[in-house]
């Protein structure tokens, strides 16, 4: 049977596997009814034989509507059941029960399986076959799996080993299907190498036998072992193989498997969006055969990728329909997994009640599987075979001394003495033998407490490496933010000093006016470079707070390539750098060059990359391009300049860390760009990385996913966009604009940044004040500009206020908030709109123009 595990460590284990039924659906059937055809070796009489391939051509009619989730395969039922019944043979009545049992199982009808398996099981036990015994034993100890009594499973493989001893193909298939088994039970316990051991054995087994459905499903298996271990290629590898298989097959329940499989491994690498498509498909396979509990995993995984994207709500519907599918169908196991991942999601939306609630449930169910009785009781069982020998060899050495005792006994009758000799010989041995088996017990109880002291030591020694290892990294740490802060002090005042300096110059009478423009722009320069600081160091403080929010859309490369071109060629005559050569290169064409990601994260790598070269670039040429790489996009930017060391290139991505001193002292900037990008690459799905010598120039690429939008439509929308539709101006029209601003400076910046546009602008400088204004009926206020942060009433408070009176009003919000996603939260309050700060007159045209 196929079943669905999951592990409970801190993430969900990927779908497992289990062989199904190689004996009685695709091998054992098939190959028996070719041996009958063949030799006619099951029975002597040719009736008999007749009998037999009748009844297996109803089985694989079964096996054939079972696959295929038809409603058809009841009907096959009845006639393989009435066949077997009337000619009364046992095989086909064994392997008719262990039909009904796969089809209960895929139904997620656990009871009903166990009660058909269990007939088999008795049925073929009662006729000596021991080939259908022993895939009986597997099919009951998968049902136990399933319900978390792993000490009841662990028997009934180990029972398997014991009845067959593989001499021929049959017994053999068997035996690779228990070996499978085994490897997935060693997976639930974390035992990785214990399961490859298994899964090794298996694999061999099938590969020998040429048993392609076999080899598929085992390496499967291991391909989830290679993604626990985090090798995501060979594992994917190991799933695109069963898959393959599966379609061919026409095997719904072996394609959902590994749909889920796939999108596992989309989900563990970050691509939510692949993940979710690959889940979806799952779900849509295992509502077709009715397999509930492959609806409840893949439900826990789309509340997992929901949740991680911040989707909580939707994370929460996901995690309470997995519950309620695990209760209904008694899988411990999920119910515990769902249980947690609805404890941890209440944890983080700051619902501590529902949280502690699930962790009780959790807990109390958790205490009734997990319990130190039982983790005994698997260590005896493991060991039960090698008691049961040793049993057996006390008991034979019992009884040989039985017979020994006799014949010394007889001997005594005739010598007194004799007798007493052999006594007293006797009783000797008995003393040396238990004095050499307490010996014996005693070395080994010393070795175990010995090996016991040895695993502390080396567990204190790895304790004390990480402890000096975590210790070394925060002295690092410390050390890279105090020089990181020396040099944001340095950034800072640079930019300021200038502002202030050039501020006061502008106050004294005799300047120029060519020297006051010169003023004013050296001015507005030095703020924008203050701004770009700040903006790094919010980014970099988002990004770490996992606030930043990747915003998928429609992007045509080819257009942003262009305008990075067209800025940047501006840029180099303001940077007096005009005769640096700074080119592109297109790797595809238009259509194929709209994408969807994010523009403005992707705008702002590209930006942070070109920045650098230009600024470690006196002289020679610049490089931009991009070019497809299979299904990604690799972009890169070149450059002619100093280079870095070779040393250095694993540390230039880190925070607080540049390259040599030496060389990027005599460089302005704050050295967060590279982090930046860093960051936002990982975010979009892609990885970055530099190639560099010193004086040799440097190379920096990143790679992002290919997914290109096949809609000539949209294409032709960016590609001739209708500028038709003009906004309304302000000035004509008389508006009048209610500005709720406690500071003089930003109301002063306002009136002078409309003072052309013909708006009359009213003043209120407390929230209390705006009110009042609104209230009076003086004047008509067709739009209200409101900071959030005022003193007495804050502009949320004052916002509720006004829409009571008039739910229509238009008020803008302004905000330099910037360590939350401020605009969502001020959307959601009521506001119409924000304008952040610092306010910039085109934006605040725009957004007036809009309203007006």
């Amino acid at each position: 049977m196929h079943l669905l595990k999951t592990d409970f460590t801190t993430y969900p284990r990927p779908i497992l596997i289990v062989l199904i039924t190689i004996l009685s659906l695709t091998k054992g059937i098939t190959t028996w009814g070719q041996d009958i055809e063949k030799n006619q070796t099951h029975t002597s009489s040719g009736d008999s034989s007749l009998v037999w391939q009748e009844g297996i051509r109803y089985l694989i009619k079964c096996q054939e509507h079972l696959m295929i989730n038809s409603d058809s395969v009841t009907y096959f039922f009845d006639k393989a059941f009435k066949h077997a019944t009337k000619y009364n043979h046992a095989d086909l009545l064994a392997e008719y029960h262990n039909l009904r049992g796969f089809y209960h199982k895929q139904r997620s009808e656990f009871s009903k399986a166990l009660i058909q398996y269990q007939e088999a099981y008795k049925i073929s036990l009662a006729a000596n076959n021991t080939i259908i015994t022993g895939a009986d034993l597997n099919y009951i100890a998968n049902i136990y799996m399933v319900w978390g009594e792993y000490e009841k499973a662990l028997k009934h493989y180990l029972s398997v080993l014991s009845l067959l001893d593989g001499t021929d193909e049959k017994s053999q298939h068997v035996i690779t299907m228990t070996y499978n088994n085994l490897g997935i039970f060693y997976g639930t316990q974390n035992n990785d190498t214990l399961a490859l051991n298994y899964y090794n054995k298996a694999l061999k087994l099938s590969q020998e036998l040429h048993d392609e459905k076999s080899v598929a499903n085992i390496s499967n298996n291991m391909g989830l072992i290679y993604s626990h271990e985090k090798e995501y290629a060979k594992a994917k590898e190991y799933y695109l193989k069963s898959l393959s298989y599966d379609l061919e097959r026409g095997d719904k329940y072996g394609i959902a498997v590994s749909f889920g499989n796939i999108g596992r491994l989309h989900h563990l690498e970050k691509d939510f969006e692949t993940a979710n498509q690959y889940y979806q498909k799952a779900i849509k396979n295992y509502q077709e055969i009715k397999n509930k509990e492959g609806i409840a995993d893949i439900k826990n995984f789309l509340g997992d990728v929901e949740k991680v994207q911040g989707n909580y709500q939707q994370a929460e519907k996901y995690y309470k329909e997995s519950l309620a599918l695990t209760q209904e169908i008694g899988s411990i196991n999920l119910v515990m997994e769902s249980l947690k991942r609805l404890h941890v999601l209440y944890y983080q939306k700051g619902e501590y009640q529902k949280a502690y609630q699930r962790q009780k449930e959790y807990h109390k169910l958790n205490d009734s599987v997990y319990n130190l009785e039982k983790k005994e009781k698997l260590i005896q069982i493991k060991t039960q075979n090698e008691f049961e020998k040793y049993s057996k060899n006390i008991e034979l050495l019992e009884a040989k001394s039985n017979i020994t005792h006799l014949k010394l006994e007889k001997q005594t009758l005739k010598n007194q003495q004799q007798r007493g000799i052999l006594y007293t010989t006797v009783i000797l041995m008995l003393i040396v033998v238990f004095i050499l088996i307490y010996t014996i017990q005693n070395n080994k109880r010393f070795q175990r407490n010995n090996l016991k002291l040895k695993v502390k030591n080396r567990e204190i020694e790895a304790t004390k490496k990480e402890l000096l290892l975590a210790k070394e990294k925060a002295e690092e740490s410390d050390k890279l933010k105090s020089s990181f802060l020396a040099n944001m002090s340095h950034e800072i005042r640079t930019p300021m000093n200038a502002i202030l300096g050039f501020s006061e110059l502008l106050t004294e009478e005799d300047i120029t006016q060519k020297e006051k423009k010169e003023y004013i722009n050296h001015i507005k320069s030095s703020g924008k470079i203050l701004l770009t600081l700040i903006n790094d160091i919010i980014d970099l403080a988002r990004i770490e707070a996992g606030q930043i929010k990747i915003e998928f859309a429609p992007t045509p490369i080819n257009k942003l390539f262009q305008e990075l071109n067209e800025y940047y060629q501006e840029r180099k005559k303001t940077l007096q750098k005009r005769h640096l050569q700074i080119t592109y290169e297109l790797g595809l064409t238009d259509e194929e060059a709209l994408i969807m990601t994010d523009p403005e994260r992707l705008r702002q790598i590209m930006t942070n990359l070109i920045n650098n070269a230009i600024k470690f670039t006196e002289e020679g040429s610049i490089i931009f391009k991009y070019e497809k790489e299979g299904d990604h996009l690799l972009f890169s930017v070149t450059d002619t300049g100093i280079g870095i060391k070779e040393e250095d290139l694993h540390i230039i991505f880190d925070h607080f860390r540049q390259g040599d001193e030496s060389y990027t002292r005599r460089f302005s900037g704050t050295g967060l760009g590279l982090t930046i990008s860093k960051n936002l690459c990982e975010l979009l799905g892609g990885e970055i990385w530099a190639k560099s010598k010193l004086h040799q120039g440097s190379q920096f690429f990143f790679r992002l996913p290919y997914k290109p939008i096949d809609s000539p439509s949209l294409y032709q929308e960016y590609k001739d966009p209708d500028t038709s539709v003009t906004a309304p101006n302000p000035s004509s029209q008389k508006n009048t604009i209610l500005v709720v601003e406690n500071e003089d400076t930003n109301f002063f910046l306002l009136e002078n940044q409309l003072k052309n546009t013909g708006i009359t602008l009213v003043r209120a400088q407390t929230g209390m004040e705006a009110i009042k204004i609104y209230q009076s009926n003086t004047q008509k206020i067709d739009l209200i500009l409101m900071d959030i942060q005022m003193p007495t009433m804050n502009g949320y408070d004052t916002l509720n206020a006004i829409r009571k009176e008039d739910p229509n009003a238009i008020i803008i919000a302004q905000t330099a908030h910037a360590m939350t996603n401020e605009k969502q939260q001020i959307l959601d309050r009521g506001f119409n709109d924000y304008i952040p700060k610092p306010v910039h007159k085109e934006k605040l045209t725009s957004i007036l123009r809009k309203y007006l």
